[in-house]
């Protein structure tokens, strides 16, 4: 896997349907829809979420989190919790193993 990978406690991303974002150690991280529509799902767990512009989720998980935007790009805003330590680790992989694939 080739990509992007983020250490910060806030990001906003643009994501699309070709180029989902992958999250891991997430658990207590806010995921919001700022634009366009995302689809969230958590690896092993049946329940897949469709965030509309305004919409969040709280994950609970420490399993790792696939974002897809739906219909094109949209924004995806991303906020740690404010109780964790200033040095705990939130890592975010942009995935571009899937669109090498694709091509």
């Amino acid at each position: 896997m080739t990509g992007l990978q983020l250490h910060t406690r806030n990001a906003r991303l643009n994501i699309t349907e070709r180029q989902p974002l992958r999250l891991t150690g997430a658990a207590g991280t806010r995921l919001r829809a700022v634009e366009g529509v995302l689809w969230v799902t958590i690896d092993h767990d049946p329940r897949d979420q469709v965030l509309m512009p305004g919409d969040s989720l709280a994950i609970e998980s420490s399993k790792p989190v696939l974002v897809t935007a739906l219909g094109g790009v949209a924004t995806l805003a991303l906020c740690a919790p404010a109780q964790a330590p200033a040095n705990a680790r939130h890592w975010w992989t942009r995935q571009t193993e899937a669109i090498a694939h694709a091509a």
